[in-house]
C-alpha cells in the first residue's frame, strides 16, 4: 500500500505483482519438470529389475536390441580381462581394429558383432531374433579366441 502512494508507485506495485506471478509460474513449472524426471528414473529402475530379476541377467527375458548389447559388453569385459582393455575415446569400430591385429582369427566375428551393436545401439529399427542369435554365436567364437590368450 505504501508503494502505491508514492508518485509512480502504481505502476511498481504492478511490474511488483507481475514479477512475483512469473517466478511463481517458473517455480511450479520447474517442479513438474523435476517431478517427471524422478519418474521416468522410477520407471527405469524397475524395468532394469525386471530384466535382472534377483540380481541376474535372465538372457531369455531380453529382447533382440538388449541381446546384442549383453553380448557386445560381454566382449569389451572379456578383452579387458584378457590384456586387451578398450580406451574410454575408442569407437566401437576403432576397438575393432584395433583386436583385428591382435586376434586375426576372431576378426570377422568382432567386425559382425560390432556392426551388430552399432546397428542396434544406433538404428531405431528392430532388432530381429535371427540377428541376436548370429551375435551370440559371433561371441562365443571370440570368448574362445580371447580364451587362448590367456
Amino acid at each position: 500500500q505504501a508503494l502505491r502512494r508514492m508518485p509512480g508507485g502504481s505502476l511498481l506495485a504492478k511490474i511488483w505483482g507481475w514479477l512475483r506471478g512469473m517466478f511463481a509460474s517458473a517455480r511450479s513449472g520447474i517442479a513438474k519438470i523435476v517431478e517427471t524426471g524422478r519418474e521416468r528414473l522410477r520407471a527405469r529402475r524397475a524395468s532394469s529389475k525386471d530384466l535382472f530379476g534377483a540380481g541376474f541377467l535372465n538372457l531369455r527375458r531380453l529382447d533382440p536390441r538388449q541381446k546384442v548389447y549383453f553380448f557386445y559388453l560381454a566382449f569389451i569385459r572379456r578383452s579387458g580381462e584378457s590384456g586387451l582393455p578398450r580406451s574410454l575415446s575408442q569407437t566401437p569400430s576403432e576397438f575393432a581394429a584395433a583386436l583385428d591385429t591382435t586376434l586375426p582369427e576372431a576378426g570377422p566375428d568382432i567386425e559382425a558383432l560390432t556392426a551388430a551393436f552399432v546397428e542396434a545401439r544406433y538404428t531405431p529399427h528392430p532388432v530381429e531374433p535371427h540377428k541376436a542369435s548370429l551375435v551370440k554365436t559371433a561371441w562365443e567364437r571370440i570368448r574362445k579366441a580371447l580364451q587362448g590368450r590367456r
